[in-house]
């Protein structure tokens, strides 16, 4: 495996732009051993369970190899921009979400305010608001 490594997905699609180099495959390969992640977890696995698709839909959706996407979510293999911003349009998400926040905590500010209503979003932000305001003047 020199150079890189085939760069379209058992469909001929391509892969989003995503080219590893041998030498850094190296890194992602194991003799055996568990996986442990060398790169960033995401959130990418519980943003795909949260909107009920499967491993293979999604991978359908970018497009990308199942393998690879596993991979990705579990931090074994690197991600890029252009690999995070399709996935986002696909779990209807934004990039950073996919980096940052675990749709599945119902507890999260953000998992609150995409549930509220547009309503209770102006409710939350006059709340925000004043405790911010009280904060800074107290």
């Amino acid at each position: 495996m020199n150079g890189v490594v085939n760069n379209t997905t058992q469909t001929g699609k391509p892969f989003c732009g995503i080219f590893y180099h041998a030498a850094h495959l190296q890194d992602a390969r194991y003799s055996g051993m568990a996986k442990a992640p060398i790169h960033r977890r995401t959130f990418i696995r519980q943003w795909r369970e949260h909107r009920g698709y499967s491993l293979d839909r999604l991978a359908g959706m970018v497009p990308m190899d199942k393998s690879n996407l596993s991979k990705v979510g579990r931090g074994i293999l690197p991600y890029n921009q252009e690999m995070l911003e399709h996935l986002a349009e696909a779990l209807m998400t934004d990039p950073a979400s996919l980096l940052m926040r675990d749709p599945t905590n119902q507890d999260a500010i953000w998992t609150i305010w995409e549930n509220a209503s547009a309503g209770e979003r102006q409710q939350i932000e006059a709340v925000a608001q004043a405790l911010v305001q009280r904060r800074s003047t107290g």
